[in-house]
């Protein structure tokens, strides 16, 4: 009896802390959101991690933000030469399963032309339009680095 009490026990808590590990809402989630600090009349960058739980791949196909004249997505890459150069994505494939780093030196959100200063500690709204997710609403944090 006590072994078969302490199975069930073990067993419970198993099921849980891989039920804890699951994406269970089949959502898009975006974390880690910020930006440096940077002064009006200047160019930005918003940074920020996708997930796709969902059971479809998707896409981002904008970012809007009243913040800057201009809202672009960029990927910036080194070629062989040790050139680094940027370029314009017209979106940005989110597969199944799959986590999309937006970070420094590779894909990034390009604020062109900012309204306003970037203060460290203030914060900003920017919305993301997803193809199947459709719109997500967030809240850009400005931090010297995270």
């Amino acid at each position: 009896m006590k072994l078969s009490l302490l199975t069930l026990f073990v067993s419970l808590i198993l099921i849980t802390a891989v039920a804890a590990c699951t994406p269970t809402n089949g959502a898009m989630t975006v974390t880690d959101v910020w930006a440096r600090p940077m002064p009006q009349r200047q160019n930005g960058a918003v940074y920020f991690t996708i997930q796709n739980h969902t059971d479809t791949d998707d896409q981002l196909l904008a970012v809007k933000s009243d913040i800057a004249s201009s809202v672009e997505m960029h990927l910036s890459a080194m070629n062989d030469k040790g050139v680094m150069s940027m370029s314009k994505q017209d979106s940005v494939k989110i597969p199944i399963g799959e986590m999309i780093a937006f970070e420094p030196g590779g894909l990034h959100v390009m604020l062109i032309d900012l309204q306003q200063d970037l203060v460290i500690g203030e914060s900003f709204p920017i919305m993301l339009d997803f193809e199947q997710a459709g719109e997500i609403m967030l809240q850009v944090e400005i931090e010297a680095s995270p």
